[in-house]
This record gives structure tokens, sequence and C-alpha cells, in this order.
């Protein structure tokens, strides 16, 4: 399929179809997530989902102009694709659900900055990428190759978008039946109704019988309600880690270098650590029954020196990813050089 063509175009494909695969993972359950998370009703969900989209064309504007006037084509599509992660690592936060009414404000502005960050990311990144493939074809050896090399770019992106919803999708059912209860999507609707007072007696009814047939054998409706929330919106949360998890391989592959990529996974699993280290060891000793991480050591210090530890680790390991990014003086993306 790639002979006679540019070495280039598979990195560029390759990277792309991982950047598409974590971008429609994201819009497959985006304004789900909006609905439930925050309880919209109404079209307040898909206002926000309608701007998100709209930024991805507008800002792809900017990033072709931000590329066309530094020339560096390169750095400003790898700039995109540490920006879209950054969204994404935001998106993909487990915070609290339901959402407590002094922390609404802070974690909506939070998610709409995430949502800034994966679009301005988007539009640093997909205009640029399709430029570099362009110019790998500027060279006569290869210009009449030029619309089987596109045709062959577009049908990785293909790729990428077909298997993402599905992914999204079934890592958000396994979360839920992992907790002991059946997907059903009224129910987080229905709970956030219930939760918020605005339930009407039908639906009442309706919830009460649904709730049975997710495998609920209690009577209090509301804990139900929290928790079944809970549980199916953190599966959102844990998709958008898929799509962490592309962006961190789409920007391996571009670089072509399996050190940067061990360094990236490194460090976004320590920022991982960083922020939910200290509830993650909670859990496992709530699981084994312990009364503190070492039956000695008193949760407070564990809460506190974790996510320090992680965060420090994070940071070391960034440095090590743009130390070795400057060290390394060929890429397998045999374009001009940036400047040129």
């Amino acid at each position: 399929m790639f002979k006679n063509h540019p070495k280039g175009l598979l990195p560029a494909a390759l990277s792309n179809m991982g950047e598409r695969f974590g971008f429609y993972v994201m819009m497959a359950i985006l304004l789900l997530f909006l609905d439930f998370k925050f309880g919209f009703q109404g079209s307040q969900g898909s206002i926000i989902y309608s701007v998100f989209y709209a930024l991805i064309y507008v800002l792809a504007l900017v990033g072709g102009l931000i590329a066309d006037k530094t020339k560096k084509y390169k750095g400003t599509i790898a700039v995109g694709l540490v920006l879209m992660a950054v969204g994404y690592v935001l998106l993909a936060i487990p915070t609290p659900t339901p959402i407590p009414d002094a922390s609404r404000v802070l974690i909506l502005g939070l998610t709409c900055f995430g949502l800034f960050a994966i679009a301005f990311g988007n539009g640093l990144f997909k205009g640029n990428l399709q430029a570099v493939v362009g110019q790998l074809y500027d060279d006569p050896k290869y210009a009449d190759k030029r619309e089987t090399g596109f045709q062959i770019f577009y049908m990785f992106i293909n790729i990428g978008a077909m298997f993402a919803p599905l992914m999204a999708v079934g890592l958000r059912n396994w979360w839920v039946q992992s907790h002991g209860f059946a997907f059903n999507s009224d129910l987080p609707r229905l709970s956030n109704q219930l939760l918020s007072g605005t339930i009407t007696p039908e639906a009442t009814t309706r919830f009460g019988e649904l709730a049975g047939e997710v495998g609920y054998a209690g009577s209090d409706m509301a804990s139900f309600a929290a928790d079944y929330l809970g549980i199916f919106v953190t599966g959102y949360h844990y998709s958008f880690a898929l799509a962490i998890a592309a962006m961190v391989i789409s920007l391996g592959i571009f670089f072509e270098t399996l050190l940067n990529l061990v360094y990236l996974l490194a460090a976004f699993f320590c920022l991982y650590i960083g922020f939910f280290g200290g509830k993650v060891v909670q859990v496992l000793c709530e699981v084994n029954q312990v009364s503190s991480a070492m039956e000695f050591l008193p949760m407070w210090v564990v809460n506190l020196c974790v996510p320090i530890f992680g965060l420090l680790a994070a940071k070391n390991y960034l440095h090590l990813f743009v130390l070795n990014l400057i060290s390394k003086e060929e890429r397998i993306l045999t374009i001009p050089r940036d400047g040129e």
C-alpha cells in the first residue's frame, strides 16, 4: 500500500488515526456526558456542544495562520497533540457526581476549559498535518502519487473513527456492570430529575420499575439515584481516558521514538497518581479492610504525600521527554525543516 510513497506517509497516517480515534471517542459521548453530569434540561448541553463544535472549525483557521506565520509546522502539530491530551485529562478527572452545589461552577468551568483546549489543539493539529502530507508530495518523484497518498491518509482517519464509539460505549457499559448494575439509558436522566425534585409522579413510578430491572433491590430511591448516576458518569470519565492514550500514542508515532512514548505514558500515569493516588489508596484500604495504608500510616499522610510524589515524578518524566525531543535530530517525517 505504501510502496512508492514518501516514508513520512505512514507515521502521518497512523498519527492522524490515533488523534481521530481519541476525538471520536469524545464526540460519541460528549452530549450525554454534559446532560447527565450537570443535569442539564432542554438545550443547555446542546449549546455547549454546538459552541465547541463551531470552535473546532474556527480555530482550525487560527492554527493554520500560526503555522504559516512561524513556519514551524511540526512544532505546531506537536503542541496541538499535547493541548488535546491536556483537554482530555480535564474531562477524564472523575469529579463527584452528583455535583455538590458549591463545586458546580468550578467543575463546569474546568470542563469548558478542557473542551476549549481540545478545540484549540485540534486547530493546531488537523489542518497542519494535512499540509505536511501535501509537502511530502512536493518532491517531483512522488508528485503523481499525491491523490493516492491522500486516499490512504483519509482511509486511516475513517478506521480510527469507526472503532472509537464502540470503545467509548463499551468501556462505560463495562464500568456500570462491574458495579453490579445493568445498563439503562433512561435512568441517568430520571436520576437527575429525582435528585433535583423535578420528577413527575409517572416518572417516579417508571424510575422504580427501572431500578428493579437493573438490579437494585432496596427501597431508598434517592440513594440509588445518586449511586447509579455517579457510576454511570464515572464510566464516561474513564472513556475519555481512552482519548488520552490515543493522543500519547499519536505523539510517539509522530516523532517515531519509543523512548519519548514511554516518557509520556509515564508522565500521564504519574499525573493520574498525583491527582487520584490518595483516593486510590483509600479505596484499596477499604476493599482489604485496612484502617490505613500500612496499618500504622495515617490516611491524611497518604493523601498528602502520594499526590506530591506523583506530580514530582510526572514533572521529571516530562523533563526527560523534552530533553530527548530536543536532542533527537532526525525524524521520520522527511519534510522541509521548519522555517524553510
